[in-house]
């Protein structure tokens, strides 16, 4: 009984309901097509008025379509002042949407209300998310989408269905590319004619560009595959996410945005991969917590047959939903569905999420796509022996993580520029034998607790660099003392890989004299 559960007023409640009679029309023409249209009346008003009480058939499409009904309601009763609820709307889904990236990202630098210049004038962004070399371009719409079912009237739904998320895939797309071809770009803060720059960015800052529509209306169907659905031409790489979506997304990454950068990562891969056809955004979120790579994860269960369409998988939003629903339902105190780390890897993840360090994201989206053994052996293991070592120096070790190399020193004491000289001149050498123009040296510092006290990201490339005699000199140290140690350890073959690491056959390299 809704009276006495809500206690709104009847007024208010009337906008949900409908009455004995409404619709009775149909008893005439029980046909299919107004079959559709009773349910597709009753999903929107679900509220049935008995006498002088109102009962709730379908309590969740009330939640689900509650703002959408008393914002329809609010447009027939507001006359000529529907354009200024229409804007008030606006301006509270960006709001929201702006404070929900903080909430995830609290150091972020955030932009609403943008303007760029093109050739037909000035061109609008709706929020620019800035953090480290990470640039997050959001298009908000806060549209309804078409009320009527789509058996009848198709076009009116496909065209809502465009609108919603074409133009606004259009909008961030041309940001992107505009950005890129003019190499900087000069953000507005409004389209008047003298409007003040509020600051200009520069393409060349940015590791990773990515590009997000948020939608007030929540259809998880369409959202989590939306550029899949064959009437729609979006552009590569978008993500479409509605309100509700993201107010989970920015409960569960809270504070975590190394996780949240790794995951738009593995987020923007599963739009490129035709197998992944999902039917509500949160699953993308469950697969990634039980597979982390979830898109490779597919790729292999598809090579294990002969012409395979999409990969299902089981109910994966299940413990998401179950961690929610006892949360905000029953009160419940279970925890949260998360990937498990080994200790130093969480440790450094933590460190970064705690404090502002260049490049960080770059760190932790290479070692949050190590697999569970790499994750273990090559570096977790490996820092624990560094780190629980007793010696009175300094000591390093080199970890070569994913396509990229970086190198991660493990340092026991306080900074040392003579040391830093050193690794800097081990470091161009590696890259000289590995034929890397650039990389990232990790400079990982512990106290003597064994916690971290600072990471230092440094960018290193061979090409700047003014003392490349004295490189190569030392590079042929390296070669030598890697080729001695491995023959002790092992017999190479003549085809084999030099153990030099030249990427060069042995018979090519370091057996033949010339090499040595």
């Amino acid at each position: 009984n809704v009276n006495k559960i809500c206690r709104w007023p009847e007024k208010f409640i009337d906008i949900f309901s409908l009455k004995l009679g409404d619709n009775s029309d149909i008893l005439s023409d029980i046909s299919f097509n107004n079959i559709i249209g009773l349910y597709s009346q009753i999903n929107r008003k679900p509220i049935i008025k008995l006498q002088e009480n109102y009962y709730c058939l379908n309590p969740q499409r009330l939640c689900d379509n509650i703002d959408r009904i008393i914002m329809k309601d609010l447009f027939k009763k507001s006359g000529s002042k529907k354009q200024e609820i229409i804007k008030l709307i606006s301006d509270n889904c960006e709001e929201l949407t702006a404070n929900m990236f903080k909430k995830i990202i609290p150091n972020a630098l955030i932009d609403l209300k943008n303007y760029y210049k093109i050739d037909t004038g000035y061109a609008e962004n709706d929020l620019l998310i800035e953090y480290d070399n990470n640039l997050i371009v959001v298009e908000i719409k806060s549209g309804s989408f078409t009320p009527d079912v789509a058996y009848n009237n198709i076009d009116s739904h496909i065209d809502s269905l465009k609108n919603l998320l074409e133009k606004s895939d259009t909008q961030s797309y041309n940001f992107v590319e505009t950005f890129k071809n003019n190499g900087t770009l000069a953000i507005y803060e409004d389209n008047r004619q003298n409007s003040k720059i509020k600051r200009t960015l520069k393409y060349a800052d940015y590791n990773k560009i990515y590009r997000i529509t948020v939608t007030l209306e929540a259809f998880n169907e369409i959202e989590s595959r939306a550029e899949k659905i064959n009437i729609l031409n979006l552009n590569k790489d978008i993500i479409v996410i509605c309100l509700d979506d993201l107010r989970v997304y920015s409960d569960y990454f809270e504070n975590n945005l190394s996780e949240f950068f790794h995951y738009l990562n593995q987020r923007v891969k599963a739009t490129r991969n035709k197998k992944i056809y999902l039917n509500d955004e949160l699953d993308h979120l469950g697969l990634y917590i039980d597979y982390n790579d979830y898109v490779l994860t597919t790729n292999n269960i598809a090579k294990t047959g002969k012409n395979i369409g999409n990969v299902i998988f089981d109910e994966p939003r299940k413990d998401i939903d179950k961690y929610y629903n006892s949360k905000f339902f029953y009160g419940l105190d279970i925890p949260k569905p998360v990937q498990n780390f080994p200790k130093h890897m969480q440790d450094i993840i933590n460190f970064c999420n705690n404090n502002y360090i260049s490049n960080s994201t770059i760190l932790t989206n290479s070692i949050l796509c190590l697999s569970g053994e790499s994750r273990e052996k090559e570096l977790n293991q490996n820092i624990g022996l560094l780190i629980n070592t007793n010696i009175k120096q300094n000591r390093y070790k080199i970890f070569y993580v994913g396509t990229d190399i970086f190198f991660f020193f493990i340092c026991l004491k306080k900074d040392d520029p003579v040391d830093i000289k050193r690794l800097d001149l081990r470091i161009y050498s590696n890259m000289y034998l590995s034929k890397k123009d650039k990389c990232y040296g990790v400079f990982i510092y512990y106290d003597e607790t064994q916690k971290i006290s600072n990471i230092l990201i440094n960018i290193y490339d061979l090409s700047s660099v003014d003392n490349m005699d004295e490189i190569i000199a030392y590079s042929e140290e390296v070669k030598s003392s890697r080729v001695e140690l491995q023959m002790k350890k092992m017999k190479v073959g003549r085809n084999d890989p030099c153990t030099c690491g030249s990427g060069m056959k042995y018979k090519y390299c370091c057996r033949n004299k010339e090499y040595v």
